[in-house]
């Protein structure tokens, strides 16, 4: 691997990571931040619903716009500037100001989320590609789901919230600092960044379609099986709550090998039939809680499998979507798969999970998470392979990506 590779996926890694701390910390401090601002059970969920939504258009449109301009031009803001507005959340005194500051932050960190994608893709070897993109988002799972929650809960409570925001936002700072030093403009992107093309170009592609539904089921089995499976153990499963924690935290740890370890498989047994495997242990989530939910010991050994579901999204929001088009259209392909999961998984899915949870029981919105394991699997099962290493054994020399 060579050394500028190796940059870009150490600061790739640490990036995202940072974002996901930014993104997912309010979460974690909720128990502390909900009774100064007097937020109701629904106010939490617009405060999730409004930084998505954001996150989703900007990441469409700025994905878009580096492929013009170049990735630095865009990433570098975006990491300053997704830090600053992590401490806006710090000096909110009520709903309103609070969920204002959490869409600027979805605004800021979309790009980031598009180009760093796209850096990424842009410099890796086409045989390592999986591996690289799979490495640098497996930071979510470690970072953001794995050290978020120790680290912002313990600084809220010696600190207080407010503080808290303003401490997680400071390696942010730093980083775009490192970044503007270290990671240079893609060489080939400098070549093309000036020739335009029209956006619904990428609706010809026939993956692009496929990436789409991939990243919607992906997006809407990790934020309905992370929101509703505690409460799901505890309420109806009757676990402890430590326990609960247990089985979900092993869970994570696994989420975060299969991120990497799945997409590292793709570059040798190809795109396809690994987010095909991963939708399916994903489509297992429901059966897990609700036959096995009287078990702590096959809650954790399905809790393993089933966080597999996660190891599709390097494939079917970076990989596949940039491998898919031609090298200037990789950032939009990239911005519009991550807008449209965000926008279905991430801000219309759980609203509507916990409407029918509150109509029918906990386990329903197991079964939707299910069910985008499900459209994972369909949207394997429609690509046309990329992986570089079975695309170039391919007898035909011809585009296997158009429609």
């Amino acid at each position: 691997m060579k050394k500028h590779e190796i940059i870009i996926v150490v600061c790739g890694f640490i990036v995202w990571g940072l974002l996901f701390m930014d993104r997912m910390s309010i979460l974690y401090m909720m128990p502390f931040i909900a009774p100064d601002l007097r937020l109701t059970a629904t106010q939490i969920g617009m405060l999730t619903s409004a930084l998505s939504i954001t996150w989703a258009l900007s990441s469409s449109i700025f994905g878009r716009i580096s492929d013009l301009v170049g990735r630095k031009k865009i990433l570098i803001p975006a990491i300053f500037t997704f830090s600053v507005f992590s401490w806006f959340s710090a000096v909110a005194r009520n709903f309103v100001q609070m969920v204002a500051f959490r869409a600027l932050l979805g605004v800021a960190e979309g790009p980031t989320t598009a180009t760093i994608y796209a850096t990424v893709t842009d410099e890796s070897a086409p045989a390592r590609r999986g591996l690289n993109i799979g490495l640098t988002m497996s930071a979510s799972a470690l970072v953001g789901m794995g050290v978020a929650p120790i680290i912002s809960t313990q600084l809220a409570a010696h600190v207080g919230w407010r503080w808290t925001f303003f401490l997680v936002g400071i390696p942010g700072i730093i980083m775009g600092f490192i970044v503007w030093k270290f990671v240079r403009e893609p060489q080939e992107r400098v070549v093309e960044k000036r020739e335009h093309h029209a956006y619904g170009e990428l609706l010809k592609y026939r993956n692009i379609w496929f990436s789409m539904l991939g990243s919607a089921g992906m997006i809407t089995w990790l934020m309905l099986t992370n929101t509703f499976a505690s409460e799901y153990l505890v309420e109806v499963a009757h676990i402890s709550k430590t326990q609960s924690g247990l089985i979900l935290g092993i869970g994570g740890i696994a989420g975060f090998l299969w991120t990497f370890g799945a997409p590292w498989l793709s570059d040798y047994v190809g795109r396809r039939w690994t987010i095909l495997a991963c939708g399916l242990l994903g489509a297992l989530t429901p059966f897990v809680f609700v036959y096995f939910g009287n078990s702590v010991l096959l809650l954790t050994i399905g809790a393993i499998l089933f966080n597999a579901g996660g190891g599709a999204a390097p494939l079917v929001t970076a990989a596949v979507p940039s491998e898919s088009v031609p090298h200037k259209l990789s950032g939009a392909a990239i911005g519009i798969s991550v807008a449209i999961g965000e926008i279905i998984g991430s801000t219309i899915m759980p609203t509507v999970a916990g409407a029918v949870a509150s109509q029918t029981s906990l386990a329903a919105p197991l079964w939707l998470a299910g069910i985008g394991g499900v459209a994972m699997m369909v949207a394997g099962l429609g690509l046309r392979e990329t992986a570089p290493r079975k695309v170039d054994r391919l007898p035909s020399a011809e585009p296997a990506v158009e429609l």
